[in-house]
């Protein structure tokens, strides 16, 4: 194994810049402070919030009985993590650093939606409290997750690694790790070596990893012979070129052959010969090297942006309050009495705006409902076309006494496999044709806000100009090629996690995949209806209705039979719930917007805040007295200095993770 110097030299350098911007930020926040700019510095403690609790997310999926738990016990070191040869992992389990091993489980949140207090539970009974009961597989866990405590150097370096519930075996658990998904840093998609590429695995890499880069893990290549690996290895690379042909080139470089199990037992016995050979030390060396790359350097450059528009703005209010202090109390009173007027304009406009961007959020509602309702009903046409041409590998036999049983699962089966079908369809018309129409929306309304945002500003610039006789950078043209109003607006709050739609709204160029990664993903649920505990007994009763499980005669020409009330059955459910599935679709939507449009309403807000409150700072000095005003003068330069240093200190960060 890798000595801890040896695997912790990047990752110490990645913390080491988070902590140096941390400080950078909350230096900013004490200057802003000191201003009296009270709700310029609520943004800046934002940004420094975001800093100190951000963490690598490292996110391991796959099927069922691929090896996921004994992967990441395998990092662990030790069997921590429930393994069995059956769908067992009921619940996200979250593993961070430990100086002890411990765990605590989270319930689900109540009716009210408040999450539940964490409960503190010893390791060796999380087998007990989050595997899947093997007689009630249906039945789902009271827990949401599970967070473990573990004394991993990996995870002593900001790392978190979540083991999900396997992937086409429930649909509830399957959503918990679709909504994780939006939120991870890396993805490491796990397969079984001896049956790699399946349709159910091809189908979720293409449908949900379109707009990530997973690292491709192919567990059990021990159990191989020699002398097939090298085909075997080849024709995996043949399908996942075939499934991502675009990507090939990158994909070839995240992809490997590991033996887990040996990997665990390389740990237990500190043996790094053989944790090299069983491939996991490799694995391990790559994700590190995204991460503090990649990931690490957008984690740092995005609030590094933010932090220094803050600082532009704190500047001009040291000047304009320099200014301030120099002018007669009562001409400054006098001029900010007469301001009252304007900036009450002010915030009718910006309650305009506000207004302006809810209508449009409420358009962008209706288009979502309306677009993928249409969609779904399109689709239903097709769903008898596609149940016909589906293979079930459950067959019906002469075994009378079960042929009800029988029937049953090759109904089941061919509902699968259709749904699937739908599932795919519907991805790719999303990708290929209403992502573009979507991102067209989005960027007309960003266009659009910012132009009114930059309005807004110049006149609450003009208002301070006024006042202060000290002029916005930004307004007077020094912005920076790629600031806008709308991105310095939603620096001041101390911006938000983009993704998504959010990020189109922000004036991020965002392609289909982009927009697929946070979109789809809240669509699953409702178009893998077979799969629910509701769809399949609709399902099933609507064959018993047909006869089709209560006779011999099954047997002749039953499949086709099946596949054909199959068929009828799902087009039927599927238009009853398209409208259904449309709205949710659209209140989903509306969830990941509603943090930007919180965000701008307050970014309007705190703009005629900071006027206001670096006036009321200078007032309060001069009615303090002279020796007041020149105490406030000196610490005045004082801040500007610190200021200045806190820049310095941001350029050498934003430097050296340039040449990353």
């Amino acid at each position: 194994m890798p000595s801890k110097d040896a695997r912790s030299a990047s990752f110490e350098e990645a913390e080491r810049r988070r902590h140096q911007l941390l400080g950078v930020a909350t230096e900013v926040g004490v200057v802003a402070n000191a201003l009296g700019l009270a709700d310029a510095a609520t943004g800046i403690e934002t940004v420094a919030r975001r800093v100190g609790s951000d963490s690598f997310v490292v996110m391991v999926l796959g099927d069922f009985k691929r090896g996921k738990s004994t992967f990441v016990n395998a990092l662990l070191g030790a069997q921590v993590l429930p393994s069995f040869p059956w769908p067992c992992t009921a619940v996200l389990t979250e593993v961070r650093w430990g100086a002890e091993p411990g765990a605590v489980l989270f319930p689900r949140a109540g009716e009210t939606g408040t999450p539940e207090i964490g409960e503190p539970t010893p390791v060796a009974e999380l087998e007990s409290r989050i595997v899947i009961d093997v007689d009630s597989p249906e039945q789902h866990s009271t827990y949401e997750r599970a967070e473990i405590q573990w004394p991993l150097d990996l995870c002593r370096n900001n790392v978190v690694i979540v083991d999900s519930p396997g992937l086409n075996e429930d649909p509830i658990r399957e959503r918990l790790t679709l909504d994780y998904l939006t939120r991870t840093d890396a993805v490491i998609f796990v397969q079984d070596a001896q049956a790699n590429m399946s349709m159910s695995e091809a189908h979720f890499v293409t449908t949900y990893l379109g707009s990530h880069d997973p690292f491709f893990v192919f567990n059990k290549i021990n159990l191989i012979p020699e002398q097939q690996r090298d085909k075997v290895q080849r024709a995996a690379m043949v399908r996942l070129h075939r499934i991502r042909p675009d990507r090939a080139g990158d994909d070839d470089q995240r992809v490997f052959w590991v033996d887990a199990l040996a990997g665990i037992e390389a740990r237990l016995a500190g043996d790094p010969q053989k944790w090299e050979s069983s491939a996991m030390a490799l694995i391990e060396r790559a994700l590190e090297n995204y991460l503090v790359t990649e990931r690490h350097k957008i984690k740092i450059m995005v609030p590094a942006r933010e932090l220094r528009i803050q600082r532009k703005n704190l500047a001009e209010s040291i000047r304009a309050q320099h200014r301030m202090l120099g002018e007669s109390l009562e001409d400054l009173a006098e001029r900010y009495e007469t301001a009252q007027g304007p900036l009450r304009l002010a915030e009718t406009e910006a309650n305009r705006i506000a207004g302006y961007l809810r209508n449009r959020m409420t358009e962008l509602h209706q288009l979502v409902e309306r677009r993928v309702c249409a969609q779904l009903e399109k689709l239903a046409e097709k769903v008898p076309g596609w149940a016909a041409e589906s293979i079930p590998e459950a067959k019906l036999r002469m075994l009378p006494t079960q042929v009800k049983e029988q029937a049953e699962a090759v109904a089941k089966e061919i509902a699968q496999i259709t749904a699937r079908q739908v599932e795919q369809a519907f991805a790719e018309w999303f990708e290929e044709e209403f992502a573009g129409e979507l991102m067209g929306r989005i960027t007309d309304i960003s266009r659009e806000l910012d132009h009114e945002v930059e309005a807004f500003e110049e006149g609450v610039q003009a208002i301070r100009l006024d006042m202060t006789g000290i002029s916005s950078e930004a307004a007077a043209g020094g912005s920076t090629d790629d600031e806008t109003a709308l991105s310095r607006l939603l620096a001041g709050v101390g911006g938000f996690v983009l993704a998504g739609p959010a990020a189109g709204l922000a004036g991020l160029r965002l392609g289909p995949r982009d927009m697929l990664k946070t979109v789809l993903p809240a669509m699953a649920i409702a178009l893998a209806w077979a799969f629910t505990p509701l769809g399949w007994p609709i399902l099933a009763g609507a064959l018993i209705a047909q006869g089709l499980f209560q006779t011999r005669s099954l047997l002749d020409r039953a499949q086709d039979k099946i596949k054909k009330q199959v068929g009828i059955e799902m087009a039927k459910q599927l238009r009853l719930r398209a409208f259904e599935t449309g709205r949710q679709a659209a209140d989903d939507l509306d969830k990941q917007l509603l943090e930007f449009q919180q965000a701008v309403e307050q970014g309007l807000a705190t703009q005629l805040a900071n006027v206001r409150q670096e006036v009321e700072a200078v007032l309060a000095a001069k009615r303090d007295g002279e020796s007041t005003v020149t105490r406030r003068r000196a610490e005045l330069d004082v801040l500007s200095k610190r200021l200045d240093e806190a820049v310095s200190s941001l350029n050498e960060i934003v430097d050296d993770i340039a040449v990353l």
